[in-house]
């Protein structure tokens, strides 16, 4: 028998989730998070789709299709978006590693990652609440690992919109660079892309401050290389060529050659 009258109501609700630092990594890199742990989510482990987005893009790990959806339902029961996609990833969590574990892309609000029942079942794993741990079973002992990863930290995953003043100049001189890399990207050193496959290539590219840059247009016959840079400068103005008229009384000396006679200084016309 045991009386519940001295329980402090005010702690019924609310308080810090039961979560666990864990490594997911892949190719020797890798990130550390807070896995929830949920023995009421009726799954194996699930991920954030923003974090699973950013892990593909930063990680280079691969995102999979599944074969078929797998229907979901909230806390409340009521119908969820299905999930689609799987991610790969290897896993340390409490000293042991856990290689390509199976991860469905999900939204889960807050969390990065949720650890669901069925993982806890497999795995013969409980949960101590009130010390917040994980209570693993002998045939699971600590892993021995002695390959050194680079930890990249969570916030660094996500890619900031730069807001520094050049950078859009910077990303405007790339699609220019673009462009000349995707007029030599075909065989030979004269052919060109045409207009529309160009504005395809740099669309993803173009910034909202500058105007699109220049767009080649479709070459009917193939020039080369010196007619190119014959072309190009001659449509470079020219600087004009002023006449300055000099002062010949302004104490100008005659200079003399190596038989010592002088030789006349003629500045009548003098070009710069």
């Amino acid at each position: 028998m045991f009386d519940q009258t001295l329980i402090d109501l005010s702690q019924l609700v609310g308080g810090d989730s039961f979560t666990i630092p864990c490594t997911l990594s892949l190719n020797g890199t890798g990130t550390v998070v807070q896995a929830l742990n949920d023995s009421g989510a009726n799954g194996f482990l699930f991920v954030n789709t923003r974090l699973a987005r950013d892990i593909s893009s930063f990680l280079g790990a691969e995102i999979i299709p599944l074969a078929r959806e797998i229907p979901l339902k909230g806390f409340d029961g009521k119908a969820s978006s299905p999930v689609t996609q799987a991610l790969f990833l290897n896993m340390s969590i409490d000293g042991r590693r856990q290689l390509l574990a199976p991860f469905l892309i999900v939204d889960i609000g807050g969390h990065d990652m949720i650890i669901g029942r069925k993982w806890f079942s497999y795995f013969n794993i409980h949960l101590d609440i009130r010390k917040r741990r994980l209570l693993w079973p002998p045939e699971h002992p600590p892993t021995p690992y002695f390959a050194r990863e680079i930890l990249i930290p969570r916030e660094s995953l996500t890619k900031s919109n730069s807001t520094l003043p050049y950078q859009d100049d910077i990303d405007y001189r790339q699609q220019l660079f673009d462009i000349e890399d995707a007029r030599s990207a075909k065989k030979g050193s004269i052919a060109h892309y045409t207009v529309a496959e160009l504005q395809t290539a740099i669309k993803p590219l173009m910034t909202t401050r500058h105007p699109p840059a220049p767009i080649v247009e479709d070459c009917p016959e193939p020039i080369t290389q010196d007619e190119a840079l014959e072309e190009l400068l001659s449509a470079i103005p020219k600087r004009p060529i002023t006449q300055h008229p000099l002062d010949t009384d302004a104490g100008y000396k005659s200079k003399e050659n190596i038989q010592g006679e002088e030789i006349p200084v003629s500045i009548e016309n003098c070009w710069i």
